[in-house]
């Protein structure tokens, strides 16, 4: 396995569960970016934000898969 630069951010938090959840958060607001305006109603808004709550708190907890 080689290890590139690229992939090695500094760290910012001590706690390493933050660090993922917050590189997490980063990586889904830049496909998860719809705004209040984009929705027919506050209900289908809501439930988009929450959906996005969702995955956000799934995703540092799944464990990886090997390909």
């Amino acid at each position: 396995m080689t290890l590139r630069k690229l992939a090695f951010i500094p760290q910012t938090f001590e706690d390493l569960t933050v660090e993922k959840e917050v590189a997490v958060r980063r990586r889904m607001a830049k496909e998860f970016n719809k705004r209040r305006e984009d929705f027919v109603d506050l209900r289908s808004y809501n439930d988009y934000l929450e959906e996005v709550e969702d995955i956000s708190t799934w995703l540092p907890a799944k464990p990886p898969t090997d390909h």
